[in-house]
């Protein structure tokens, strides 16, 4: 029957029949919020809510080719009444992976954007301290810090800043 649908169609107009069943097929998951969808679960505690999420939990990751394992741990989550708590475990999870991977992200503050040899130079030498290690560094402006910089990457921070120099100059002179 499909075949016979498609009979005296060109290329063209059935690649545009094609893309316009894709698209309707994946309209309603540009638009799917899935966090407010997983905390709508946990309002609704009936049994037809419950395996009716399920149902749209698998539709919508499946669609988006997510692996079964993950869509069935989902379905889990919102059966016993917990898919709020999925975020949290999705951010542990790639904080622990980040770690395994040997990913650190850190910062750079300053009172004023440093430019980009500067920068540079100080993820070099964090990375040259740090072999095995993948540093990420932003640059925050922190008036703050008055002059020079603080680094902090991972657990590590090094404070050169000016603000930082005269607190522990008042510090020493009270303690005279």
């Amino acid at each position: 029957q499909f075949d016979a649908d498609l009979q005296g169609l060109d290329d063209s107009e059935i690649l545009t029949m094609s893309v316009k069943c894709h698209n309707a097929r994946y309209a309603d998951l540009a638009n799917f919020d899935f966090g407010t969808f997983l905390h709508q679960t946990t309002t609704k505690k009936d049994f037809a809510s419950i395996v009716e999420n399920r149902r749209i939990a698998a539709r919508k990751l499946s669609a988006l080719g997510v692996d079964s394992l993950v869509i069935n741990v989902t379905r889990i989550v919102i059966e016993d009444g917990v898919a709020s708590q999925l975020e949290r475990v999705c951010t542990d999870y790639l904080d622990i992976m980040k770690k395994f991977r040997g990913e650190v992200d850190g910062f750079v503050s300053t009172a004023e954007a440093l430019d980009e040899s500067v920068f540079e130079q100080i993820r070099d030498a964090l990375q040259t301290a740090n072999p095995g290690k993948k540093i990420t560094l932003q640059q925050k402006i922190d008036p703050g810090v008055a002059s020079g910089f603080i680094v902090k990457a991972g657990v590590q921070r090094f404070d050169f800043s000016l603000a930082t120099v005269i607190h522990q100059g008042r510090n020493s002179v009270g303690a005279v």
